[in-house]
C-alpha cells in the first residue's frame, strides 16, 4: 500500500509540475513533417502472437502512414496490473499519446490533477465520424464537470456477469440445474461429496478467478445481489458500482457472511487469494476440478483462454452451462451490467499530439478499418458470412501462415469494446454466431447473453468529478482486498466482529469521505 501511494503522490507532483510547465498541445495538424503517434497496447501473453509485430500492428502502422503520415509506435504492457503500470508512466511523463484505462478512478485523478489535456470542442471539429459511432450518451461518461477530457470506447455487449456449473456433475449425479441460491449450494456439496469428477478428492466445488483490487467481489457478484435489500434511488446512486466496494450497502455484510460459510465448508476454493494473475484457476479449471464460477458472461466460451476447450480436451463430455439461480426478495436475479462504455481513451498532458489522437481515432472509426481490426479477412481468419457478420472462425492454431497471422479481436480497436455491426441485435447475433470464441460452443452464447442481461442494471454516472474517490482510490481498493480475504478465510464464530472492524477502518480511511459525497452530489444533481 505503501509504495501504491508514494506512485500516486508522485504523480500527483509531477502532473501538476509537466501542466505548468507545458502550453496547451494539440500537435501539427497540418504540418509536412510526420507525426510520430506512440499507442498503448495490452500483450495477453498469448502463444506465438507478438503484439506489437502481429499482422494487425502492421495493418495500422501501413494505413495510418498512408491516411494521415503518421508513424504508429506500439508500447505494449500486461493487462494486469494495468493501473499500476500507467500510473509509473504518467508520473514518468512517459506515457503514449493514445493512452487507456478502464479504472474510473484512475482516470479521475489524472482529471482532477491536471494530467490530460482537454478535449471539449476537439472532437466535433476532428473526429465527427467517431462521435456518431461511439453517441453522445456514451461519449458523456468521458465527462467531468461538463469539460470533454477522454474519448470513451461504446462498449457492444451489455452483459457483464454470469454464474457457469458443470452440466456434466449434474448429469452424472441426477440432478437439474439449479434455480435457486440453496439448490446451487446443495450442488457444491454434492460436488464436494460425491465427486462426479473423480478427482481423487482434489474437487473445488466454487473457484473464485483470483482476487481483483479494484472490484474484489468480481467473482461473486451475481450471488451478492441476491442478498441486497431494496434502496432508494438515492443509495442506488451512492452504493452503485465504483471504488466503493459496497461494504455498508444493506445486505452485502449477510453476503460475505454466505461466502465466509462456504468457505469454513471447504466449498469455495482454499487458496483463491494466492492467485493473483488467474493462472491456477486456469489451471484447475482445464483439469477438470472446478465445479462452478462467476466471472465474464462468455467466460468459458471465449477462445482466449479457451477454458471450455480445454476442459473438454481433458475430460470427454465436461461442459459448462450457464446459470442464474441467484433470487433475491423480490424474485429477481439482478445483475449490474456494464455502462455504455468501455475503456477510457485519453492523451496525457505532456503529449504534443492531441490533433493526431483523435485524427487517429477518427481513422478508426471507417468501416473497413473496424471491420478488418475487429474479425480479420474471409478465407483466413473465417471461412463465410451471414448477414454481412464473420462466421466460421479459424482456430488460430490452425492458420494459414501460423504465428504471421495470429490475431487479438479485442485490443487493437480501441474505441470499441465488442464487435459492431450496426445494431445490439446483429451485435448479440455475432456473438451467438461464435466470434472470438472456441469452435463448437455457439450456441451456448445467445443464451448465456439473455441471461446476463436479465433484471440487469445500470450503475449511477455522476457527471462531476468525485474528489475523494479519486483521493481515496488507491488506499481504498487495497484495503477492500484486505477484507474481502480475510473476512472470507475466518472462523465463522469471528466473522462478525472482525467485519465490522475492518469495515470501520475503511470507513476511517476514506470510505465515509466517498460516501458522503457521492450522496451530496447525487442531491446536488437532483435539485437542477
Amino acid at each position: 500500500m505503501e509504495r501504491r501511494m508514494r506512485v500516486v503522490g508522485v504523480l500527483l507532483i509531477l502532473l501538476v509540475v509537466l501542466g505548468a510547465g507545458l502550453a496547451y498541445a494539440t500537435g501539427s495538424d497540418e504540418s509536412k513533417t510526420p507525426v510520430t503517434l506512440t499507442v498503448l497496447l495490452f500483450d495477453r501473453a498469448t502463444a506465438g502472437f507478438k503484439p506489437d509485430e502481429g499482422l494487425q500492428a502492421k495493418y495500422i502502422q501501413d494505413e495510418v502512414k498512408k491516411a494521415l503520415n503518421y508513424d504508429v509506435k506500439f508500447m505494449t504492457m500486461p493487462r494486469f496490473p494495468d493501473v499500476d503500470k500507467v500510473n509509473l508512466l504518467m508520473a514518468g511523463g512517459q506515457a503514449p499519446d493514445v493512452s487507456f484505462l478502464y479504472d474510473t478512478a484512475a482516470v479521475t485523478n489524472y482529471v482532477t490533477s491536471g494530467g490530460l489535456n482537454e478535449l471539449t470542442g476537439l472532437i466535433d471539429k476532428y473526429a465527427p465520424k467517431l462521435k456518431k459511432l461511439l453517441g453522445d450518451d456514451c461519449l458523456s461518461y468521458g465527462r467531468w464537470s461538463g469539460k470533454q477530457w477522454t474519448v470513451v470506447a461504446k462498449r457492444t455487449l451489455l452483459a457483464r456477469i454470469n454464474t457457469f456449473i458443470r452440466k456434466d456433475w449434474l448429469d452424472k449425479l441426477g440432478l437439474p440445474l439449479p434455480k435457486t441460491r440453496d439448490e446451487w449450494y446443495q450442488d457444491l456439496v454434492a460436488f464436494k461429496s460425491k465427486d462426479p469428477g473423480n478427482t481423487g478428492g482434489k474437487v473445488l466445488p466454487y473457484l473464485f478467478q483470483g482476487v481483483l483490487p479494484a472490484e474484489p467481489d468480481w467473482n461473486a457478484a451475481n450471488l451478492i445481489q441476491s442478498f441486497l435489500g431494496k434502496m432508494s434511488a438515492e443509495d442506488m446512486a451512492v452504493y452503485s458500482p465504483s471504488t466503493v466496494s459496497r461494504w455498508v450497502t444493506p445486505g452485502y455484510k449477510d453476503a460475505v457472511r454466505f461466502l465466509n460459510k462456504l468457505y469454513s465448508e471447504g466449498l469455495l476454493g482454499p487458496d483463491f487469494m494466492l492467485d493473483k494473475d488467474g493462472e491456477q484457476f486456469k489451471k484447475f479449471v482445464a483439469q477438470g476440478l472446478v465445479g462452478s464460477t462467476m466471472g465474464n458472461w462468455d467466460d468459458p466460451y471465449r477462445a482466449s483462454p479457451g477454458l471450455q476447450a480445454e476442459l473438454a480436451k481433458a475430460i470427454s463430455g465436461g461442459l459448462y452451462v450457464p446459470i442464474d439461480p441467484f433470487v433475491n426478495a423480490e424474485g429477481k436475479t439482478r445483475k449490474a451490467l456494464y455502462n455504455p462504455n468501455g475503456i477510457y481513451l485519453f492523451n496525457p498532458k505532456f503529449s504534443k499530439n492531441t490533433i493526431p489522437f483523435l485524427k487517429y481515432l477518427e481513422w478508426m472509426a471507417k468501416p473497413e478499418v473496424r471491420f478488418f481490426l475487429q474479425s480479420g479477412t474471409m478465407g483466413v481468419h473465417y471461412l463465410e458470412e451471414s448477414d454481412g457478420i464473420p462466421i466460421k472462425y479459424v482456430d488460430q492454431s490452425k492458420l494459414p501462415g501460423g504465428d504471421a497471422q495470429k490475431t487479438n479481436w479485442s485490443d487493437f480497436c480501441m474505441i470499441l469494446n465488442g464487435k459492431e455491426f450496426g445494431s445490439d441485435a446483429k451485435n448479440a447475433e455475432a456473438a451467438a454466431l461464435g466470434s472470438s470464441y472456441s469452435p463448437g460452443y455457439g450456441d451456448y452464447l445467445k443464451p448465456a447473453y439473455l441471461m446476463g442481461m436479465k433484471d440487469g442494471f445500470f450503475g449511477y454516472h455522476f457527471d462531476v468529478v468525485i474528489s475523494s474517490d479519486a483521493k481515496f482510490s488507491g488506499t481504498l481498493q487495497q484495503k477492500s482486498a484486505e477484507i474481502w480475504v480475510q473476512t472470507i478465510t475466518a472462523k465463522p464464530a469471528e466473522f462478525d466482529a472482525l467485519y465490522d472492524k475492518l469495515v470501520s477502518e475503511w470507513l476511517s480511511m476514506g470510505g465515509q469521505s466517498v460516501i458522503d459525497e457521492r450522496r451530496a452530489a447525487y442531491k446536488a444533481a437532483v435539485k437542477k
